[in-house]
């Protein structure tokens, strides 16, 4: 065949090695050469064969990683993504410097970029001694109204810089705003380094998402470094670590923040917080309505929300466990002074907050705020230094505490004090604590359930109920006191060796209106149910305690231990704090008196304490009288497992209610008060108003605690009771199975045509088979199935031992479901009967056997085509998608190459 065009067999030879050649480069590189080749065969910059124009109404169409490089050649431009973007070539470019940052200080990129929901994948940029390093270096949107920046996704990405660095920009300065984002990936550098962006000025961020790991040494956040932009709708996933100003979120914030939720893990030294390091101005800015969960840890300056304010924080919370050195809070760690920095007035409060996380520090540690200085009143509230509707729930411990070194520790709040340049005071109000507050290990000193120390200021209306232990000056409320407290109360248990007390230990300020039924321990020196020692200018009034309070034999007194100040139309609870004297220097103190706890609860409270203000200051309730903005939790015991053996437990069902206006937490204690009249468990319950709560509380019975008697139920305002039964164990260790004449028979057969037929059904154990610990719920229906109304007793027994006893009673025709919950503690078979008919038997075996899996066959692995959850498997990376085999550029290439071989082997035969 002859068509114009003659190749000889050498040339046939020529063109099959070249071609071979190429497949095995091709085979060598892999795809990213085969993309290379398609992009033009390097990573140069080309605008020119994009779709679009770059401008706002037909922008520029990025659809690899080439074409990203090439938005450094129009700064002005608009670019939008056409596509995903797999960058991982990136990595290998420049020397594997990677990526070259778009923008710069002198050049900055001041167009837009859409990512239009499309992702870049692999991204990378490792340039350590260069600055303003991301995806673009540098921006400056001074003149743009609209998202420069939005609806990008970047996963996998890895970015390395030296100052101002950041996945998406380096350093975004005049309002840059970047929304609807989503970037993972790990950023490393020195200063002003952030998951997102390394420094925001002016703009703002919304509806940004990150999971980042972020390392530097000065503003270091997971979003960004350094940011003064109004920020909204955040989720933020990051482990943070760096020296100074470090945060899950935020190194420095400056501006608003609103609903941004946090969960981190941040290491830092000085001003470290779960979402900002540090928040530096005051003015009206607020970050609200955000939380954050993990861990922080840091030196100086640790909250798990902020390290360091001057910034408002409202309806926000931490469930972060939080540990550093001094000023260390669950929310804030230093609510600052003025220092000059920013010359703007001060505005940091703390509202509607919470911390539930536990605390650890060495020096002015508070469950909630570590430290808050200062204060300001103004326009008739307080703008700076306050604390008010807000509660810390987690422990608060003190690690390497010193002897001779004060440590400030309180279950809200470290330290109090003055503005170190003005006379303003701070404020704590409406606020409380429930969490236990002492030692790690060491003796604190200076330690309160509430405050550690309120070298100045006034605690309102707020209150502790936590344990408190420490070394010296420990109180149930505050530990030191040189400002104000007022209608304010203390529970929980107290133990100090040196100077204790129900509400303050050292008394140097004033304690109003005030109760406190904590049980206090000294082990040396002043002791008091109130107050420990109240110096030369410490005044109490208006005030009560009844709570048992023991001490040393000198200085220890039912209200007052030791007292060189004044007091006044105050009284203590003889019976209670099991003291005769209400000031153990100064018994006859006329203003101070003792009465009973008869006399003190009730109604006959109002007749026989009237120094006190009833009603307005004080209302009487069914306990002790409580302040009139207090709470009062209403108590009831629902049900108990009554009857038991000596030796086994009661177990009580108790529901406690808040019917009070405002949140509060107070304690529960169950008390055998037929039996020995001792408490036997306590536990805490904190309510919003209206809001009930179901606890269990448990009385380890003795042998010798036998008969019928009564267990009671006890809140600060209320009490409630049920008679249990504690039996004799008999000879062979079971229960008598001998009927209770107290419970009903079942219904004797009448000679009459009318007669009462309760008959058990439907008798079903809720498993067979359980581990050693765990229990088992027998259910059975009882219907009647006579003409009248009867009764009956059910007995359950589990290998002939009885487990339980239930009556019922029942109209015709009616029926009712009713258990028994029993557990099991060794292994074995046991037979479950009632009344002596065996329903079923439950293995019970250890817990090794008894775990592991949750039956059903092994899940799918994905084998024949099929993934664990039944879908179609992925097609393979560079195939199709669809269900014909693809041969790629590789395959293509050989195909061509045996065509050609073929082809000059015909020839050769032609």
């Amino acid at each position: 065949m002859d068509d114009g065009l003659s190749i000889s067999r050498e040339g046939w030879l020529r063109l099959a090695v070249r071609v071979a050649a190429l497949v095995a480069l091709v085979a060598i590189c892999g795809a990213g050469f085969a993309g290379v080749m398609a992009d033009g065969a390097t990573n140069q910059p080309t605008i020119e064969g994009m779709d679009g124009n770059g401008t706002a109404d037909d922008p520029y169409v990025v659809t690899n990683a080439t074409q990203l490089q090439a938005m450094e050649e129009d700064l002005d431009a608009h670019y939008v993504l056409g596509n995903d973007v797999d960058a991982s070539n990136t990595a290998e470019w420049n020397d594997q410097k990677g990526f070259e940052p778009v923008g710069n200080e002198s050049e900055p990129f001041t167009g837009a970029l859409d990512g239009r929901g499309h992702t870049i994948d692999a991204f990378s940029i490792n340039r350590s001694d260069e600055n303003h390093v991301g995806l673009f270096g540098y921006t400056d949107h001074e003149s743009v109204d609209e998202n420069p920046i939005r609806t990008v996704t970047m996963t996998n990405a890895t970015v390395v810089g030296n100052e101002r660095v950041g996945t998406l920009v380096g350093a975004v300065y005049l309002r840059t705003d970047i929304s609807d984002v989503d970037v993972h990936g790990t950023v490393t550098g020195t200063d002003r380094v952030g998951g997102v962006v390394g420094q925001h000025i002016f703009g703002s961020a919304t509806d940004v998402s990150v999971n980042a790991t972020v390392t530097g040494r000065n503003d270091v956040g997971g979003y960004g470094g350094f940011t003064q932009v109004d920020t909204y709708d955040m989720s933020v996933e990051s482990t943070v670590d760096g020296e100074n100003r470090v945060g899950g979120a935020f190194g420095t914030n400056i501006y608003p923040t609103s609903n941004v939720s946090v969960t981190t893990d941040v290491t830092g030294i000085n001003d470290v917080g779960g979402i900002a390091g540090i928040s530096p101005r005051g003015n009206s800015d607020t970050i609200e309505k955000s939380s954050v969960s993990g861990t922080v840890t840091g030196t100086t300056n640790v909250g798990g929300l902020i390290g360091k304010t001057r910034e408002s924080v409202v309806d926000s919370s931490s469930s972060a466990t939080v540990d550093g050195g001094q000023n260390v809070g669950g929310l804030v760690g230093n609510v600052a002074e003025d220092d000059g920095e920013f010359e703007r007035s001060l505005r940091a409060t703390v509202r509607n907050s919470t911390a539930s996380g536990d605390v650890y520090g060495e020096q002015y540690v508070g469950g909630l705020v570590g430290v808050i200085n200062g204060g300001d009143y103004s326009n008739g509230e307080w703008d700076h230094g306050l604390v008010t509707d807000s509660s810390a729930t987690g422990d608060v411990y003190v690690v390497d505490a010193e002897w001779d070194v004060k440590e400030h520790v309180g279950g809200l709040v470290g330290i109090m004090r003055d503005s170190p340049d003005t006379d303003d005071s701070p404020r704590i109000q409406d606020s409380w604590a429930s969490g236990s507050v002492g030692n790690e290990d060491g003796f604190p000193f200076t330690v309160g359930g509430l405050v550690g120390t309120v070298d100045a200021g006034t605690v309102a209306r707020s209150s502790a109920i936590g344990d408190v232990n420490g070394e010296d000056t420990v109180g149930g409320l505050v530990g030191e006191n040189a400002g104000t407290i007022v209608e304010s109360r203390a529970s929980g248990l107290i133990d100090g060796s040196y100077i204790t007390g129900g509400i303050g230990a050292n008394n140097r300020g004033t304690i109003a209106r005030s109760s406190s039924t904590a049980r206090v321990g000294g082990h040396s020196f002043s002791t008091g149910g109130l107050v420990a020692d109240n110096q030369a200018d410490g005044d109490v009034t208006d005030s009560w305690a009844a709570g048992r309070t023991s001490g040393p034999n000198s200085d220890n007194g039912g209200l007052i231990g030791y007292d060189q100040g004044t007091v006044s139309d105050s009284y203590w609870d003889v019976d209670a704090t099991g003291q005769s004297d209400g000031i153990d220097n100064d018994p006859d103190n006329p203003g101070v008196t003792g009465r009973t706890t008869a006399e003190m609860t009730g109604p006959a409270a109002e007749s026989n304490m009237t120094d006190l203000e009833f009603p307005g200051t004080w209302e009487p309730t069914n306990r002790y009288p409580h302040l009139s903005w207090q709470p009062s939790f209403d108590v009831a015991i629902s049900e108990t497992n009554a009857p038991v053996t000596a030796g086994e437990n009661v177990t009580a069902t108790v529901t406690v209610t808040n019917t009070g206006d405002m949140a509060d937490a107070q304690a529960v204690w169950l008390t055998d008060t037929g039996f020995e009249d001792r408490e036997q468990d306590l536990t805490q319950v904190a309510l919003e108003p209206g809001e009930s709560e179901t606890v269990t509380l448990e009385w380890a019975t003795e042998d010798d605690a036998t008969g019928d008697h009564s267990v009671r139920a006890t809140t600060p305002d209320a009490t409630a009771n049920a008679t249990v039964e504690v039996r004799e164990e008999s000879d062979g260790g079971d229960i008598d199975p001998s009927p209770d004449p107290s419970l009903p028979s079942p219904s004797p057969p009448s000679d009459g045509t009318d007669r009462a037929e309760l008959v058990v059904t439907e008798v079903s154990p809720s498993t067979t088979t359980v581990a050693v610990g765990d229990s088992v719920r027998l259910d059975w229906t009882v219907e009647n199935r006579g003409d009248v109304a009867g009764e009956r007793r059910i007995d359950v027994r589990v290998d002939g031992r009885t487990v339980a006893e239930r009556s019922v009673e029942l109209g015709a025709g009616e029926s009712r479901t009713m258990n028994v919950t029993h557990a099991f503690e060794t292994t074995g078979q046991y037979e479950f009967a009632v009344d002596g008919e065996a329903v079923d038997t439950v293995t019970v075996e250890d817990n090794e056997s008894a775990g592991g899996g949750t039956g059903g066959d092994a899940a799918d692995d994905g084998a024949n085509g099929s993934s664990s959850d039944g879908s179609a498997a992925d097609s393979p990376p560079g195939g199709d998608g669809d269900a014909s085999p693809g041969y790629g550029p590789v395959g293509t290439l050989a195909a061509l190459a045996l065509l050609v071989a073929l082809a000059a082997r015909r020839s050769d035969r032609g």
